[in-house]
């Protein structure tokens, strides 16, 4: 398929978007998507998985009433070829067609999608996209917990994992935000702060996490107790055991600060 133009174009630099066409696109998209395309009205949220059932990508999935027999994949820019291969490699016989094309949807208007463009914000939001969450199970990246898995549809690739560990309750690990905040100080933000808590309580912090290496987080006794997996000045991201965080434990940074991770106000209160 060669590739379509609009007359309007991607707003967001950082993302591209997917055609898939033809009178089989929605059966195709449903063998192969976490969430249940049978109910895609507008849009919905969604991801791509391996055969091992890890993140291959996180997407939007759209529908125009200009172009019915279409269904648009709206993914990160850097994993537009790996999407692109991946898709191909599964049509098989499906009656689809698929290729880039330019067009514009805006925001996706999902709940927290809206702080995709800034960086800093989604992460105190504890939202993971593109590749920092690929190759992790999706449960351990929230993507349950964000709607983009639904667990009464039927078979999609890569199923079998994350509808075991739902069914099962046996989330050990998940992405959480963290801020850098001094040691021995007060909780300036609680257990479950706000996006903008989190923006004030780290303001006046002189201190980052980009530099971090190794990513290996530990406490205070050089325990391991995660992986710091993004960040953005002193607020990332990071894969944390479940217990440890409900225990409000403080990750080690040095002699005058410590990684203070959180659950955000978007969560289930009994997680």
């Amino acid at each position: 398929l060669t590739r379509r133009t609009f007359t309007t174009r991607m707003s967001h630099p950082q993302r591209c978007l997917l055609r898939i066409a033809g009178p089989e696109a929605v059966k195709f998209l449903q063998g192969l998507c976490t969430s249940d395309v049978l109910a895609l009205e507008r849009v919905q949220a969604t991801a791509f998985l391996t055969t091992k059932g890890r993140v291959l990508a996180d997407a939007f999935l759209w529908r125009t009433k200009d172009d019915a027999e279409a269904i648009f994949v709206d993914c990160a820019k850097s994993q537009e070829t790996v999407l692109l291969r991946h898709l191909k490699m599964y049509r098989l016989r499906s009656k689809v067609e698929i290729g880039s094309c330019d067009l514009d949807f805006g925001d996706p208007g999902l709940p927290l999608m809206g702080l995709r463009d800034d960086r800093r914000r989604r992460l105190a939001a504890g939202v993971g996209q593109a590749e920092e969450i690929a190759g992790r199970v999706p449960l351990t990246c929230n993507l349950d917990l964000l709607g983009h898995v639904s667990f009464s549809k039927g078979c999609y690739l890569g199923q079998e994992l994350t509808a075991r560990a739902f069914h099962r309750g046996t989330v050990r690990k998940r992405i959480y935000p963290v801020a850098v905040v001094p040691r021995g100080g007060e909780d300036d933000f609680g257990s479950r702060p706000t996006v903008d808590d989190v923006i004030a309580a780290t303001a006046a912090v002189d201190m980052s996490l980009d530099a971090i290496e190794p990513t290996l987080l530990a406490d205070d006794g050089g325990a391991d107790v995660g992986t710091l997996v993004a960040s953005d000045g002193p607020v990332g991201i990071a894969v944390l055991g479940v217990d440890f965080v409900k225990r409000r434990n403080d990750i080690a940074f040095d002699d005058s600060f410590v990684l203070r991770p959180f659950h955000p106000t978007w969560w289930p209160t009994d997680l």
